[in-house]
């Protein structure tokens, strides 16, 4: 039998024992959750531009030197990606928000032009082109409104509330004028050197998600400027113009992906790309969400022999879409639901706007969902355009 003073004793050492135990079982059950909701981190092909023999080139006395930029070397030119700071909400003044907006698609190109020519140049009347390896042409960005017009569509879509700060505004419109552009405004005494930049606009509204997907989608560009005056006659007239002809090629380099725990692959929006590569044990490259040449099976959208059709054919536009769907299942609360995207396409068979619709409207997984809807392509067709609204089951 206990004594009197035994029995409490055994019962506080009881609840101390029962305490430890709730505690353990407590910390595991955290680190459970907290290991279940580290990002998952997936090894990624992040496209870039190489030369496919130089970068420079040299003609009558014209020396030009073009460097490629992509999301690689972009940190190399902050000027094209500003930090503004802004207040988001003008009836609380005291919240500041940082943002970096571009104020160029991706890929552009860095200019360095040398004249030695003994004479004057005006490119009043030079050419500026950019060419894929699908026969598409880009139209070079001419002037600084040209340029914001695509940053504002920027801010539009992914900063709106950065728009009712007039203040930052401001900021970034004498940023964008603070890009010197090449173009037929550019004039060159002998001995001058210029740098500056060569932009397109590339149909993009991302920053990293449609440079990648449009990367992604070609294996090569051309850049072309045409008509440049190397010969002048007494009267200061072009006797004699240059072309200049580069060309650069797709490649890879190897980083990865920090992404939510629920992705199943790589997407941008959604994840975020990190400059070193993951480690050399990891698994084999996830494909990330990029345009496919032809979906799983066979491929019903071969061109007819007399050309192309006035419209896709119907079997070729579901066989097309349909091989987004499993991208689309790793943006984050997409999963499970069901939702559909409005496209419309140019005729050379890219995405001119990309829309989801309820329940995704507005949210991240939307803004993911049409990341994965702009890498959609389709044979080109002879209409000016092609709308279609497509039903996804993201299961």
């Amino acid at each position: 039998m206990l004594a009197p003073h035994e029995a409490p004793r055994r019962r506080l050492r009881a609840l101390f024992i029962a305490l430890n135990l709730f505690s353990l079982v407590a910390i595991g059950l955290m680190a459970l959750a907290c290991s279940s909701a580290r990002p998952r981190r997936f090894p990624f092909e992040l496209p870039v531009l190489r030369a496919r023999e130089q970068s420079g080139v040299e003609s009558d006395g014209i020396t030009l030197d073009v460097t490629p930029v992509t999301i690689e070397n972009a940190a190399s030119y902050p000027e094209l990606r500003p930090t503004v700071t802004f207040h988001p909400d003008p009836r609380t003044p005291a919240k500041v928000e940082t943002v970096a907006v571009p104020l160029a698609p991706l890929p552009a190109f860095r200019v360095e032009v040398a004249n030695r020519t003994g004479h004057v140049v005006r490119l009043t009347r030079a050419l500026f082109r950019l060419e894929d390896d699908l026969q598409r042409r880009y139209q070079v960005f001419a002037n600084a409104a040209e340029l914001a017009a695509w940053t504002q569509q920027w801010v539009a879509r992914h900063r709106p509330d950065l728009a009712a700060d007039p203040m930052a505004v401001g900021t970034l419109q004498q940023a964008v004028g603070g890009i010197p552009l090449l173009n037929r405004n550019v004039e060159l005494l002998d001995g001058d050197v210029w740098v500056g930049w060569l932009v397109f606009n590339l149909n993009v509204a991302d920053w990293e998600a449609g440079h990648i997907g449009m990367l992604q989608g070609i294996r090569r560009l051309r850049v072309r400027i045409a008509e440049v005056p190397v010969a002048l006659d007494a009267a200061g007239e072009a006797v004699r113009t240059a072309e200049f002809d580069l060309h650069f090629d797709r490649a890879a380099a190897p980083r990865g992906m920090l992404c939510p725990p629920s992705f199943e692959a790589p997407t941008l929006p959604g994840c975020e790309l990190v400059d070193e590569a993951p480690l050399a044990a990891a698994a084999a490259p996830v494909a990330y969400a990029a345009p496919r040449a032809q979906p799983r099976g066979p491929d019903p959208c071969g061109i007819p022999a007399d050309g192309a059709p006035d419209a896709p054919e119907r079997e070729c536009v579901r066989a097309r879409l349909s091989s987004l769907r499993e991208d689309m299942r790793g943006c984050g609360d997409a999963r499970g639901l069901d939702v559909s995207v409005a496209f419309v396409f140019s005729t050379d068979g890219v995405p001119q706007s990309v829309t989801a619709g309820p329940p995704l409207a507005g949210t991240p997984a939307a803004v993911c969902v049409e990341g994965v809807a702009r890498n959609a392509r389709l044979p080109p067709f002879r209409r000016p355009s092609f709308a279609v609204n497509f039903p996804y089951t993201l299961r």
